[in-house]
């Protein structure tokens, strides 16, 4: 009996023990000195909100709470369900696209946003219109739809936007469409296409460039990369392009767009597929007796080309060089305030779990660059390695955070959200 009551003591006062821990624990999580484990669904819904309603700095400050507030996440089905209700809760919020049909994407009173929706599949082409008296609008693209299968958005370019579709107001449109098409299209990330002709096929070059981590594919008619002169671009476009194939063509009699800027371009594809054979797919279609008009066959063989590709959204080498101070994440690299005139390569070394950057052109030390890490990129279970410009910036396990699901949340992209990030 005495050996049985001990134990009983003993199991009492362990009880006891953990009572005043859980105890000890809510007094101390009460008063913010311990860190709490995630947040449910409806308080994580809330924070997302709050989240994607709030300006950068908002959204950094944000980041940092969540940094003192919540223990590091674990991997497991936890983790994978707090991913899948992140998104959920994002996709509820912005502005929403309909069926089918002409619609207007910000305010139908003011006539603000206006876009043609058309077709139906899990990939989504979106088409640029060329400029000209009478011809700028949406309907001056339909004419492009070619491949079924595919939601086709045909966005009508703002009357105020001077540079045509590399304008910011330009721009908003295009991108916030495709992040519509995300949330309430039933759209596959990494089957989405831009194509467009005369002024959208240089939106289609500039667009591509800018955004790479989008496209899977592009397909420009009659129109160029942005440059200076047939001679010479400005830097960063091609560079980007490392895992966009495009399709582009131009007929040698153009009167608007000539046959040089399209031999220039090719000739810059090369160049840069002789230094990275692995990527710069490019199709150069070069016809006679055209005009300023669309390839004889039209334009579905190059549609068709773009169309047998799909975006790689976490290849295991990119080359970026920001051409807008908007242009914040790359694939798994986020910039908050990027540099414009850095070309930086950043690869994976998956046997050594090493990732390497490397600035080729310009001068940057990377100060607030963040190496966005992930599967399968790297394994999260074991020490990683971060090197700049060969010097070791960070050896150890990357811990899994909410802040870093914040982070990449408003792409609306499960293949972009990353749940660790290494921040130099």
């Amino acid at each position: 009996m005495s050996c049985l009551t001990a134990k009983s003591r003993l199991l009492v006062l362990l009880a006891a023990g953990a009572l005043l821990a859980v105890l000890a624990h809510g007094a101390a999580l009460a008063q913010g000195k311990v860190k709490k484990f995630a947040p449910g669904d409806k308080d994580l819904a809330k924070l997302v909100t709050s989240y994607l309603e709030a300006d950068e700095d908002g959204r950094a400050k944000l980041r940092a709470e969540c940094d003192a507030a919540y223990e590091p996440l674990k991997p497991g089905s936890t983790l994978s369900k707090l991913r899948k209700s992140a998104l959920k809760a994002a996709k509820k919020f912005g502005p929403k696209v309909e069926d089918s049909g002409s619609h207007f994407l910000y305010d139908e009173k003011k006539e603000e946003g206006r876009y043609i929706l058309q077709g139906k599949g899990r990939g989504l082409f979106v088409a640029l219109h060329g400029g000209g008296e009478g011809r700028a609008r949406a309907e001056g693209a339909t004419r492009l739809q070619s491949i079924g299968d595919c939601y086709w958005f045909f966005p009508q370019c703002p009357e105020d936007s001077p540079t045509g579709w590399t304008s910011p107001e330009a721009e908003r449109l295009v991108m916030d469409l495709i992040d519509a098409a995300k949330r309430c299209l039933d759209v596959d990330p990494n089957r989405v296409y831009i194509t467009g002709t005369s002024m959208g096929g240089f939106g289609t070059w500039g667009l591509a460039a800018r955004h790479p981590d989008v496209f899977a594919a592009a397909a420009a008619f009659a129109g160029s990369p942005p440059t200076d002169s047939a001679e010479g671009g400005r830097s960063g476009v091609f560079a980007n392009l490392y895992h966009v194939p495009i399709s582009f063509y131009h007929s040698l009699d153009d009167p608007l767009v000539p046959a040089e800027y399209g031999q220039y371009a090719e000739r810059e594809m090369k160049r840069w597929q002789e230094q990275y054979a692995d990527g710069f797919a490019f199709r150069h279609d070069e016809q006679d007796g055209q005009g300023h008009g669309r390839p004889k066959e039209g334009v579905g063989p190059a549609h068709e080309w773009a169309f047998a590709h799909e975006r790689t959204a976490r290849p295991e080498k990119i080359l970026w060089q920001p051409l807008i101070e908007t242009q914040r994440q790359c694939y798994w690299l986020y910039w908050q305030k990027p540099a414009l005139d850095v070309l930086l390569q950043a690869e994976v070394k998956r046997k050594e779990n090493e990732i390497h950057l490397t600035v080729l052109e310009g001068q940057s030390d990377l100060a607030g660059l963040s190496v966005l890490l992930g599967e399968p990129l790297v394994d999260l279970d074991k020490e990683v390695a971060v090197f700049a410009g060969g010097e070791e910036r960070f050896r150890g396990k990357a811990p899994r955070t909410l802040s870093t699901i914040l982070l990449t949340v408003p792409r609306f992209d499960e293949d972009l959200l990353f749940d660790a990030r290494v921040d130099l």
